[in-house]
Order: structure tokens, then sequence, then C-alpha cells
């Protein structure tokens, strides 16, 4: 299969390309950052996904799918709309115009949790409401209906995969795994949001590339579909794993509440584990103990 991947030099793209490299799939990365190689690769295409025009005097080759991971995905930054409309929104629809008119029938499209925003439900299910309270949320879920308008108009298929809070080496700094991590290493003090009741569920890098790819090789024609654990947990419990995985006491400064940040997340998983035969493997206790042991050494 040839797959193209936009944001494949990312957290999440580096570890799906690894994923799929092992099984022989060719694919190609559309980034804006520094190209990435590995063996199987057809190219490194750098390409900026707000320039319609760039991308249709790049992309010539005949692919059979594409994983859509570019975004601008910091949900606490509140400061402009319009960087987040013109990748999230305008980047979605030039990405989705660049299938259709490359007839690229298959499409998945990583959303995320941060368009339930905060909603009373104990598990959040696909068919629930929909409240984002960020300019992320807010852009994540138009790009959702760029999709939906594609498969129908178009008949693309497309899976949306709404990601909940994805860790695990390689990560990004300033999210709170890596963040506590590095702070507790280092016996720097940490601010911990929400005095420490907020609850999120945390979900291992290669559960969600499985997700992916599973998806990948599904024959839906279109679905939105939960990745997650399944299970929330709060961010005291999360420092403890920490403290306890490193032998080291935090040193906690107690912060209210931050701006487009959601106060409780958990994914009903159940249509994944339905129409992809897909669970987390990987418990938030092994999770932290294997990013912990990756960050040593990185």
């Amino acid at each position: 299969m040839k797959t193209l991947i936009t944001g494949g030099s990312g957290f999440i793209g580096t570890n799906v390309i690894s994923k799929l490299l092992k099984t022989g799939n060719e694919i190609a990365v559309l980034d804006n950052f520094p190209p990435i190689t590995g063996k199987n690769l057809i190219e490194f295409i750098q390409a900026d996904i707000r320039n319609s025009l760039q991308l249709d005097k790049q992309i010539a080759d005949n692919f059979d799918a594409l994983i859509h991971l570019a975004a601008k995905s910091d949900a606490r930054n509140m400061e402009n709309f319009s960087t987040f409309k013109e990748i999230n929104v305008d980047g979605t629809m030039n990405v989705l115009e660049l299938a259709r008119k490359n007839d690229i029938k298959k499409v998945i499209f990583t959303s995320s949790s941060h368009v339930y925003g905060n909603i009373p439900q104990k598990k959040f299910a696909e068919s629930g409401p929909i409240n984002p309270i960020s300019y992320y949320g807010s852009s994540k879920f138009f790009g959702e209906t760029i999709c939906r308008a594609y498969s129908d108009f178009y008949g693309i298929n497309c899976i949306i995969l709404r990601l909940f809070t994805v860790y695990g080496p390689g990560g990004r700094t300033d999210m709170a795994v890596m963040r506590f991590i590095d702070s507790i290493s280092q016996n720097k003090p940490i601010e911990v949001f929400g005095q420490g009741k907020i609850k999120k569920d945390f979900v291992y890098i290669d559960d969600i590339s499985d997700g992916i790819i599973k998806s990948l090789n599904s024959k839906a024609k279109y679905e939105i579909i939960n990745l997650g654990s399944g299970k929330a947990t709060d961010l005291l419990s999360l420092i403890a794993m920490i403290e306890n995985q490193l032998g080291k006491k935090a040193r906690k400064s107690f912060l209210s509440m931050q701006k487009g940040d959601t106060a409780y997340s958990c994914a009903d998983i159940k249509k994944a584990k339905k129409l992809l035969n897909w669970s987390p493997k990987v418990s938030i206790e092994d999770g932290i103990r294997k990013t912990i042991q990756w960050r040593k050494s990185n």
C-alpha cells in the first residue's frame, strides 16, 4: 500500500511510520519540518498544507491512502484563532482537496477529544454531545465536518479518529507526562493545574499507532472513532506514579484551571473494539515506566 502521511515528522507520525515500514508499506511524508529517512520511504515532500498551490505542484504519485496528522495542537493557546483556522481548517480542506484531485479514496483524519469539551458524561461516546471550549477543539471539529462533506460529496472513505491524551517516548515536552518527568528528575517545581483534580484519559503512543494502522486497513466508508485508554487518571495519581518510578518527590505548585483546557476526559472505546478490533494494551503504569526509561537516555 502506498500511503501519504502529512505531519509525518511529528510525535505520532514517526511512530506510525516506524510500524508501517516494518510491514513493507511504501510511504511518502509531507511536512514543513526537516526531512526524515527510512527504509522503503518513497520520498519526503517539504511543503505546507496551508499552501494549496504548493501541494498541487509537489504531489504527483498515485497513493492508495492518506493519513492526515498535520495540525496545530495547543489546546491552551487562546490568543490567535487565525493560526488554528489556517492549519486545522483550511489546511485540512487543502489536504482533502488533494485527495479528491488525486483520486485517493482512503483518508484517516486525526481529530481530538477536545471536540467534546466539558460535557457531563462519565464516558465520551462518538454519538454524544460536542461542546469544544478551545480554539484547538473548535478547529478540529470544523475539520471533522469537512471530512464528512468530502465523504458525502466525493465518495472519499474518511475515518475520523478522536485521539485522547497521547503520551510516550518522543512526546512533547510541554505536555503533562513529559513535563512532570523532566521537572521531578531535575528537582524543579511542577505546575499542577486544576489543583490536581483534573482527570484525563492518557493513552500510550504504541496503542495510538496501532489504532491508526488498523483504521488504515479498515473497509469502513465513513466513521468517527475514539482512541483512548477508556480510563481517567487524575494528575495527582499520575505524579505519584512518576515519583515512584523515579524514586523522587515532586515539588508541587497548585494552580487553577487554564483557559481552553478541559477538567475531565474519558473515552468510550466500544466502537473501536467493534469496528477496528482495537483495544489499548499498555497500562498507564507500564507506559510511564517505558517513557521514563526512554527519557533517561534521550
